[in-house]
């Protein structure tokens, strides 16, 4: 499996566990409006297949899929 994948899969699974453990403690869900703002911006059809279909395979939303790709991004070009 290569590393993207693995790293992927990774952090997909961090986030049920913090699900799980929200569930588990009774720890209300926080509000979307409170923690993200909306934007919009344009992509092309085939971006937008590729984010369902990532958010498909991981599970998450896709504006969590977003989220996770614009940050791994960031982390590679700012930091080299």
């Amino acid at each position: 499996m290569p590393q993207a994948d693995m790293q992927a899969q990774s952090q997909a699974e961090t986030s049920v566990d913090v699900l799980r453990q929200r569930a588990r403690s009774g720890t209300k869900k926080v509000r979307m409006e409170d923690v993200r703002r909306r934007q919009t911006y344009w992509l092309t059809d085939d971006d937008i297949r590729m984010v369902d279909e990532m958010a498909s395979a991981t599970g998450m939303n896709k504006y969590e899929v977003v989220s996770m790709a614009i940050r791994e991004l960031y982390r590679q070009v700012m930091t080299e």
